[in-house]
């Protein structure tokens, strides 16, 4: 089902008229160069955090005030009714602490938010963060409530079955009228009350907004309390929501106990987006929705869909297929994420069993736990030859509850398919056939028959031979979310990995916190999954 509202208008289809509707497969020609993973200040061990902002806005505030920290705007300045709305664009925008209810501001539509922020330049972005009472740059202090005195989730705005209510923030460029997007970097921002969505960036998914966004992150937010009240629309509902992008970073967030949610983060024909060092639990799945995403890095995620009492529901990270797409050439990383599930672990296109991904595919040192219940570890059908690598992954708990089975490829796919841990009993293998995904081929139940198949089914020899088959991964066990997840110094996953999956790479742990790994899941709130620092605000320089 696409994203599109009811509520249409010949206003907004006029607006549409003026605005370039590019498909985003046509988006190749802007794609990130290879290897260019994030921006030079998200890489680097700190960054300074602005010591001020341009403009404050402030709960008590009043859109008639200078702005200043003295003198702040109200939130309604976030609207492009707001006279002081056309100053916003490549400035810094502090959000003074306290709690903002939006709720009478929210919009009965999926594209239009209670507030819309606007676009800077590559140089100048714009950037909408929380600040303490003085001023300075303070993660987590301002929170944004759609649900407010209203008492309903999204303001309430829908009141009724088959309506959309809207995102708290959006950045689609269209409505109410015409604001520029790209360069937009949000930052540590606490929304909650939400029902739809709480954050939307680009519009491309439903046909009448913009694509080819570039320039955007998401940072050090928490997304927390959303729901939805009886008659709201549920489907591809998130909180955070990705849609026609070019190189958006969703990274260090904490989006946790939002009930029915059925995506955490939702990704819509994008390419190049990197989604790391998130914790979700208790939000639903991290979704690469069918068509046209590619090049997409889902890295160091921490993801528990286990509580979900329908396994069919229950998806880690789900998707990224790209399909039903042909001619996509990036490759999807997935790696260094922890995810503990009910139903699905990794992957398998959702609009149907005939399709897998249609762009080439890494999954390695991820960590998988089966709850009960759980389906497939990894569901990895590909639509093109030798396009797939799987190493280094660990799966223990719940083994195959479906008839799925735990592990799901066709021979044409891998080129790689070794040094990983799994069960010694209540493991299954499946192979597809090339031509239909959908039927199976056959069916196994250790690692060293479903190598003798995939290689007597013209796939590659050697799948598995340096797998290690353990019921006892060697956890810790022990502190929160991710940490709990870090290999014992007994462990057979302890340097039983190779870097690159191959007996010529150099040896390292397997599961998440092998090969490098230093952090899982952000780094605050209870949310912690390591030691090192992802960096907060980036320093910004505007005119």
């Amino acid at each position: 089902m696409t994203d599109r509202s009811n509520s249409e208008n010949s206003a907004r289809a006029a607006v549409r008229s003026a605005l370039s509707r590019r498909n985003v497969l046509r988006m190749a020609a802007a794609a990130l160069p290879a290897g260019l993973m994030l921006p030079a200040w998200l890489t680097a061990e700190a960054a300074t955090a602005p010591s001020t902002f341009d403009f404050y806005i402030g709960p008590q505030g009043s859109d008639s005030n200078s702005g200043t920290v003295n003198a702040p705007w109200a939130i309604s300045s976030l609207r492009t009714a707001s006279g002081n709305f056309s100053q916003l664009g490549g400035k810094r925008i502090g959000l003074l602490p306290g709690k903002y209810d939006v709720s009478d501001l929210m919009q009965n539509d999926p594209v239009v938010g209670a507030l819309q922020v606007p676009g800077g330049s590559s140089s100048s972005p714009t950037y909408l963060a929380s600040c303490d009472s003085s001023g300075k740059y303070s993660p987590r202090t301002a929170t944004l409530d759609a649900k407010g005195s209203s008492g309903l989730f999204g303001g309430g705005v829908g009141r009724g079955a088959g309506v959309w209510d809207g995102p708290i923030i959006a950045h689609t460029g269209q409505y109410p009228k015409n604001y520029a997007v790209s360069n937009l970097v949000i930052d540590g921002l606490v929304l909650t009350g939400f029902s739809y969505k709480a954050i939307r960036i680009g519009g491309a998914s439903s046909g009448d907004g913009p694509s080819g966004i570039t320039g955007v992150t998401i940072q050090n937010c928490e997304l927390t309390g959303g729901g939805h009240n009886s008659g709201d629309i549920t489907d591809n509902t998130s909180a955070i929501w990705i849609d026609g992008c070019v190189g958006a970073v969703v990274s260090n967030n904490y989006i946790h106990n939002n009930g029915d949610h059925l995506n955490a983060i939702i990704c819509w024909q994008s390419q190049g987006t990197v989604i790391q060092y998130n914790t979700c639990v208790n939000a639903g799945s991290v979704y690469g929705k069918e068509v046209a995403n590619q090049g997409t890095n889902v890295q160091y995620n921490y993801i528990d869909v286990s509580m979900y009492s329908v396994p069919a529901t229950a998806y880690g990270i789900q998707d990224f297929t790209g399909a039903n797409t042909n001619g996509l050439t990036q490759t999807t990383n997935i790696h260094h994420n922890i995810v503990i599930t009910s139903g699905f672990g990794i992957g398998r296109a959702t609009l149907s069993d005939n399709y897998g991904f249609s762009t080439p595919v890494n999954v390695y040192n991820n960590t998988i736990v089966g709850k009960s219940g759980a389906y497939t570890a990894l569901w990895l059908t590909c639509e093109d030859s030798g396009v797939l690598k799987v190493y280094n992954n660990i799966y223990t708990g719940v083994g195959d509850g479906s008839g799925y089975k735990s592990f799901l490829t066709d021979p044409k796919a891998p080129t790689v398919w070794d040094f990983n841990l799994v069960k010694a009993s209540g493991m299954s293998w499946a192979l597809r056939q090339n031509s239909a995904l959908s039927n199976v081929i056959g069916t196994y139940s250790s690692p060293s028959a479903f190598a003798s198949a995939l290689s007597s089914n013209g796939g590659i020899g050697g799948a598995e031979s340096h797998s290690v088959v353990n019921d006892n991964p060697g956890f810790v066990g022990s502190g929160s979310f991710a940490s709990a997840y870090q290999l014992s110094s007994s462990s057979p996953a302890k340097g039983a990995g190779r870097t690159n999956g191959t007996s010529a790479g150099s040896a390292c742990d397997m599961g998440a916190w092998g090969n490098g790994a230093t952090q899982v899941g952000c780094n605050f709130a209870g949310g912690a999954g390591g030691t090192s620092t992802v960096p907060m605000a980036p320093a910004l320089t505007v005119s």
